[in-house]
């Protein structure tokens, strides 16, 4: 854009302020996946976070109130170790929320008894 004969430059700076912790949301992991819907039929989006192996797979359901608790162990029967991704969408059609994560556990666990995280 430009005044008059002199050349001028408009640039609006971004910010990003991490709000992750406050609202609940805490680091633990490679988050190699992340899947956003209402899990929980309350008309608030809720998150799932799925990891490698350094750390579980977590779902965060909205507390509506800014923020998010970790609720795996409640609404989750079982949860993957190895994920490298996740979808969550109706897959069949029933109307509810299916969670899918891609898990690449090998048969054999020798590189499991090789890392220095476990």
């Amino acid at each position: 854009m430009s005044v008059g004969n002199s050349p001028r430059i408009e640039t609006s700076k971004i910010t990003f302020t991490n709000v992750s912790l406050p609202a609940g949301i805490r680091y633990d992991g490679m988050g190699l996946g992340v899947g956003i819907a209402d899990v929980n039929e309350d008309g608030w989006e809720d998150i799932f976070v799925t990891n490698d192996f350094i750390a579980n797979d977590y779902l965060y359901i909205n507390n509506q109130q800014g923020g998010f608790d970790q609720m795996s162990q409640t609404h989750l029967d079982h949860v993957s170790h190895f994920s490298m991704g996740n979808d969550m969408a109706d897959f069949n059609n029933d109307r509810l929320i299916d969670m899918v994560t891609a898990d690449m556990l090998p048969q054999e666990n020798v590189h499991e008894k090789k890392c220095p995280f476990r």
